[in-house]
């Protein structure tokens, strides 16, 4: 019993936060706007209720997810699982930008440069710049031979695989209610990765905390 309140008392802050950062498409592919969404979150009363009830708004909710998640299931985590929405997407198409950032130094064309930036974003391209730019590699070595996809869809993707990768190493209660937070094209990608073997996924989870580890509280 004390357990089970324990583990109710840590994780609601937890579930209570992620549920009012759901990303906007999700709320969206309910049929819920930006105004509803709104009021749903502010309430803390139907945003505890919402946390608990997180499996109908996701496409691959765990089946009969645990509510309140035995707390042992944090420990290890990486704690880059609390930042932000928005931060997490920022992180995963720099991931994305710096597999194809020898390319993307390439780039002579205004039009290519354009297509580029409306796919992965102008904060990446600059990003992928600058490590291309670098003497010394920051992005993990064997990923070296990856990002010789077409530009710009490619990258995009690559950061969407990023984060899936990343996301699949967290526990399954976990990493459903931390997917929310980022677009729905992270649930394919999802299923993906799954197919994957482990240490392929380890290569891409190791040069992704490498590229939150540059970018978080970072320009």
């Amino acid at each position: 019993m004390t357990a089970g309140l324990d583990s109710f008392r840590r994780w609601r802050p937890i579930l209570d936060g992620l549920a009012a950062e759901l990303h906007p498409l999700r709320w969206s592919a309910v049929g819920i706007n930006a105004e509803a969404a709104a009021r749903l979150t502010a309430n803390p009363h139907t945003r505890r209720l919402l946390s608990l009830r997180l499996d109908w708004i996701g496409e691959n909710a765990p089946e009969n997810p645990e509510p309140w998640p035995d707390w042992t299931a944090w420990d290890g985590a990486d704690p880059a699982v609390l930042l932000p929405g928005p931060e997490l997407e920022r992180c995963g198409l720099r991931f994305g930008a710096s597999l194809f950032r020898r390319r993307v130094a390439m780039l002579v064309l205004g039009k290519d440069v354009a297509a580029f930036k409306a796919a992965a974003g102008a904060d990446a391209y600059f990003f992928a710049i600058r490590q291309a730019m670098l003497a010394k590699k920051t992005v993990c070595l064997s990923l070296e031979g990856m990002g010789e996809g077409e530009l710009p869809g490619d990258a995009v993707r690559a950061a969407g695989l990023g984060l899936a990768a990343w996301i699949g190493f967290l526990p399954d209660d976990l990493a459903f209610r931390v997917a929310l937070k980022l677009p729905p094209l992270v649930d394919a990608a999802g299923r993906e990765v799954a197919a994957w073997p482990e240490r392929e996924r380890e290569r891409w989870r190791a040069a992704l905390a490498e590229i939150i580890s540059l970018s978080v509280g970072r320009t």
